[in-house]
């Protein structure tokens, strides 16, 4: 018993001095739980963990989580999708269980993961798009359509257990619509194989169609089993986005998203369609609801998303006189309602940088925002707001990072079942040229206490301390949850102008509305640091 002891607590040490990894150190404070570093290509002659150099995106834009353990799936998109790389990790202290993975550079074929998910036999299963020609052009590479591959992992060992391709040159193995931005769902179907959701665009219409295509066990085409098609409102072959995306892991929502313009994009006072079409795995519409009535002046959009059957979109309002663009945050429940709309006010974008990642947290009545700061180059950091589920934002949290490191594209954010908050994504150095960034990219995953990242380490009050009533308002308002140190207030109307900028404290926290029109406001609070502690929205109407 005493040995087992020894034995244990050997063990338990080297644990806990192996949850941050060196290369992943990059983290000043707060510092995560554990973080993990997959791909480094800042050493000379080191070429990454992998193998290989460039995996920049994780497949499937997700993290998957299951008994404990991490599966993360990297598709590498620098080398025309040359491979992919694999990872298990236990998730309480970060250390890798094993990794494995595909190597095609040296290859004429081209493969990308298209899904993953654990199996009914404990094998991690890959359903992949291999590329229909097997040539390589290194010029103009062009791979936008694929065959099913099937590639099958023992979560145990990480040793591969399976791999088929489908035949390129046999037409009863149907070709799937595959290119960067991925246009096709594969999904796995136990009753006769696999079914594959395909997209189809008419861009004179414009239309948006989907077709669902059942295969068996080897990707043969088995039988057309349904599809959908609709119309844009505006058909004016103006260019437009639509994203396809699921709603959960199950395959039974499946999400379609429009976006279309009446005249050019980005214009002022231009209107436009943003519509959500919610389709069960059969194909059937469930509803649709159109999101541009509720919303004012948003001009583009890309999906981020959300947990817990919430859809995340980040948009951009454009404006004439060359000032920044103001971002809108839209949350979206699972009925395809608006269940929040965020506005960072237009002129103030550079006191907490933009967003690049948001969470909805359980039993929590607003979300978790994720955003990179670069205000200046000597305090790259990224900074947690959190909103109230009203559109009110507060800072909760900054990460302070060495080295000029920051996130360079979006940062994926999951929580976990014991309430922890998981963050992946490519940091780079951010002082650097563009040719020299992919000498310090570096793909991290860390674990951070939910407390950490929620209560400030720079003394900022939360989100739920500071408060502006009535709200709407009439003739004054007052400021509630302010400490004892004096604050500057700045209100912006619709258009970005500076209408009032007044210094408040706790004793003296009134601030009046008098000879302002009725509209809607935006409110940012700024400490002595000149940190952002408080940014909302304020109604103004006639008593």
């Amino acid at each position: 018993m005493r040995k087992l002891l020894i034995i244990l607590n050997s063990f338990l040490i080297n644990c806990a001095n192996s949850q941050i990894d060196s290369l992943a150190d990059i983290f000043i404070n707060p510092k995560p739980i554990w973080s993990h570093v997959a791909i480094d290509n800042s050493a000379i002659g080191y070429k990454g963990r992998t193998g290989m150099d460039y995996y920049l995106t994780l497949a499937e834009r997700k993290l998957l989580i299951q008994d404990s353990f991490l599966y993360i799936v990297y598709n590498n998109h620098f080398e025309d999708l040359s491979g992919c790389f694999i990872e298990k990790i236990e998730l309480r202290t970060g250390k890798v269980i094993w990794n494995n993975g595909f190597d095609l550079r040296n290859s004429t074929k081209r493969e990308y993961t298209n899904h993953f998910f654990i199996n009914s036999k404990n094998q991690l299963e890959l359903l992949d798009f291999r590329y229909s020609f097997d040539t390589v052009d290194i010029f103009f590479p062009n791979w936008d359509s694929g065959k099913l591959s099937i590639r099958k992992y023992d979560i145990y060992s990480g040793m591969e257990v399976y791999k088929y391709h489908s035949p390129i040159n046999d037409t009863d193995y149907p070709t799937f619509k595959a290119s960067f931005n991925t246009y096709s769902y594969l999904n796995q179907n136990i009753k006769h194989g696999y079914d594959c959701y395909t997209n189809y665009i008419n861009r004179n219409i414009p239309q948006f169609g989907i077709a669902k295509t059942r295969l068996d066990t080897l990707g043969k085409k088995i039988d057309i089993d349904g599809s959908y098609d609709i119309i844009g409102k505006y058909k004016n072959n103006n260019q437009y986005e639509e994203i396809p995306f699921l709603l959960n892991e199950n395959f039974d929502t499946i999400v379609r998203m429009i976006h279309t313009y009446k005249t050019k994009p980005y214009i002022t006072g231009d209107s436009m369609e943003l519509s959500l079409y919610f389709l069960d795995s059969q194909l059937k519409l469930l509803k649709n609801t159109e999101i541009s009535n509720t919303i004012s002046k948003l001009r583009e959009f890309q999906i981020l998303t959300l947990k817990n059957n919430y859809i995340g979109i980040l948009g951009t309002e454009y404006f004439t006189d060359n000032s920044y663009p103001r971002e809108h945050i839209l949350v979206v429940n699972s009925k395809g309602e608006l269940s929040e709309e965020i506005i960072y006010p237009k002129r103030t974008n550079s006191n907490f940088g933009t967003c690049i990642g948001i969470l909805k947290l359980k039993n929590e009545p607003g979300v978790l925002i994720l955003n990179r700061n670069a205000r200046k180059l000597d305090s790259l950091n990224l900074i947690f707001f959190k909103s109230d589920g009203k559109g009110n934002l507060s800072l909760v949290s900054e990460l302070n990072m060495r080295d000029y490191y920051n996130l360079a594209i979006e940062g994926y954010l999951a929580e976990m079942e014991d309430g922890n908050i998981l963050l992946a994504g490519l940091f780079r150095q951010l002082n650097l040229s563009v040719s020299q960034f992919p000498k310090t990219e570096r793909f991290i995953t860390s674990v951070w206490d939910l407390k950490s990242i929620t209560s400030s380490n720079k003394q900022i009050k939360l989100s739920t301390s500071i408060a502006i009533y009535p709200n709407p308002a009439s003739d004054y308002i007052s400021i509630q949850g302010l400490e004892n140190e004096n604050y500057q207030v700045y209100i912006f109307d619709e258009s970005g102008n500076l209408v009032i900028n007044k210094e408040v404290n706790s004793s003296f926290s009134k601030i009046s509305l008098n000879q302002k029109n009725n509209s809607l406001y935006f409110v940012e609070i700024l400490n002595t640091k000149n940190q952002s502690v408080y940014i909302g929205k304020l109604v103004k109407l006639n008593p």
